[in-house]
């Protein structure tokens, strides 16, 4: 379709799942399929993604284009890990906002700032529990334990879905253990992992 109606320039937009707070505002940052492009990222103050995997079409639509030599850009709002299976129209607006300084147009938001708020208070209701589990002698609060930051970001979202899958079928644990052991992340899942079987106990 896109060769079809001479499309020029393919723009996509993707989650990119980091251990933050909902409470810090989405950073953005761009893949390109050709090397020619990066300086639009610079220009715009893009960061460019220096290494990992987009999945799903936002990232096969590069490859895809390139092939019929069209140019493509792919944007990523940061989001936090821990709600990577929830939506998020904060990091949906700040790509449209990234797109409206790259395309030159305006974009109202104002119908989604209800539903922004809204989505923020499920947040911190989330975060709050996270912090409630992780007290300890005179109520301090830490933050919860952050997995290594090398650990690409499609891998996380690989482990969150496994997670899923085995709350369903407990026989998807294996899987899950052995991609958990591959990164050397168990110890910082593991009573995650151990809560799959409660229910089964």
């Amino acid at each position: 379709m896109a060769v079809k109606f001479k499309v020029k320039t393919i723009y996509t937009g993707a989650a990119f799942p980091l251990p933050i707070s909902h409470k810090e505002d989405p950073d953005i940052y761009g893949a390109v399929n050709k090397k020619s492009l990066s300086p639009t990222l610079l220009k715009f103050d893009i960061k460019p993604m220096e290494a990992g995997h987009i999945s799903g079409l936002n990232g096969l639509v590069l490859g895809l284009a390139k092939k019929r030599n069209i140019d493509a850009f792919c944007l990523l709002a940061t989001m936090p890990q821990y709600a990577i299976s929830l939506p998020n129209p904060k990091a949906s607006g700040a790509i449209i906002e990234a797109l409206e300084k790259i395309l030159n147009f305006i974009v109202s938001l104002e119908e989604m700032d209800d539903y922004i708020r809204d989505m923020d208070e499920k947040m911190s209701a989330i975060e709050d529990k996270v912090k409630d589990v992780m007290t300890i002698d005179n109520k301090e609060l830490h933050s919860p334990p952050q997995p290594p930051k090398k650990i690409p970001g499609y891998i996380m979202e690989k482990i969150e879905k496994l997670f899923q899958e085995a709350r369903k079928d407990k026989t998807k644990a294996k899987d899950l253990k052995i991609e958990l052991d591959r990164w050397d992340l168990y110890k910082f899942y593991e009573d995650r992992f151990l809560d799959l079987f409660k229910d089964s106990q």
